[in-house]
């Protein structure tokens, strides 16, 4: 089931996610988020980005390894934008939870340029 989820992620078609969203609101092995998170990125529709983030940050609050919860935090930084920092923020207050702000600082800081850095330090900090 891993390949054929990372395999996927090569396709280039928003009729995926009908079946990637549900896979990933269930429960599922570290390795199978890691392969679903696959599927999102900077260049995902902002539709796409804003159902992501909520389930994205579901994930976060699982119990997973600290190597899985690095990869859903990459992407969510990858999907972050103006529409949809909002509700990042109303969701999931990293004021009141120090592990995740630690681990939000530097995948931003390792995975973002510096113009990205600044907006979402701004924005999110």
């Amino acid at each position: 089931m891993i390949s054929a989820i990372i395999w996927t992620s090569g396709i280039n078609k928003e009729e995926k996610f009908v079946y990637i969203f549900p896979l990933l609101e269930r429960k599922q092995t570290a390795k199978v988020i890691e392969a679903l998170c696959e599927h999102f990125g900077p260049n995902n529709d902002g539709i796409i980005k804003r159902k992501a983030l909520p389930i994205l940050i579901d994930c976060l609050e699982r119990k997973l390894p600290p190597s899985t919860k690095y990869k859903v935090a990459t992407k969510m930084a990858h999907i972050l934008e103006e529409d949809n920092v909002e509700l990042f923020k109303n969701k999931l207050n990293l004021n009141s939870k120090q592990e995740l702000k630690e681990l939000f600082i530097e995948v931003i800081n390792l995975h973002c340029d510096k113009e990205r850095i600044t907006y979402l330090t701004g924005k999110i900090f």
